[in-house]
């Protein structure tokens, strides 16, 4: 693995949009048939970033399911899907985060101003499901003392 070939893998979320970058890829052995924005581990192994949402929708309640990463790459569609269904005048959004594997500042700031805009119009915001890793985060940043977030289901911030 040549120097040049780690500096641009390890931008994370180098587009390989372009075919210049579809093709230094190929060169080193890696072809990306789908355009899209992919990262590097640490153990060098390159992945497609991805978030998937799914809405499932009960009376004016909403359940969000999210899955995969999310980062500055990927946190404007999420902010997209969530903001779109307050605006729509849902008043009470639970977002289960069980199948995030990443959240950056980013991701925060999503669900800040989802909350935000929520609260604003007397509805709420609930999180669920996060994994240790995803609560010891809004432990940090405090927000766990402000948002209704949880491990499991039941439980919560009231």
């Amino acid at each position: 693995m040549g120097i040049d070939y780690i500096f641009l893998a390890s931008l994370i979320g180098a587009e390989i949009n372009s075919q210049v970058n579809r093709d230094f890829f190929k060169k080193k052995g890696l072809d990306f048939e789908n355009k899209g924005i992919y990262t590097i581990n640490l153990s060098g192994v390159m992945m497609k970033m991805n978030l998937t949402i799914d809405k499932h929708e009960h009376d004016e309640e909403i359940l969000v399911l999210a899955a995969g990463e999310i980062d500055a790459y990927t946190a404007p569609k999420l902010r997209e899907e969530l903001l779109s269904l307050a605006e729509a005048g849902k008043k009470s959004i639970t977002v289960n985060l069980q199948d995030v594997s990443y959240l950056d500042s980013t991701g925060l700031g999503v669900f800040v101003g989802v909350f935000k805009q929520l609260k604003a119009n007397g509805g709420e915001l609930r999180l669920i499901h996060l994994s240790d890793r995803l609560k010891r985060l809004f432990e940090i940043t405090g927000l766990s003392n402000v948002m209704n977030i949880s491990s499991t289901t039941e439980e919560g911030r009231q």
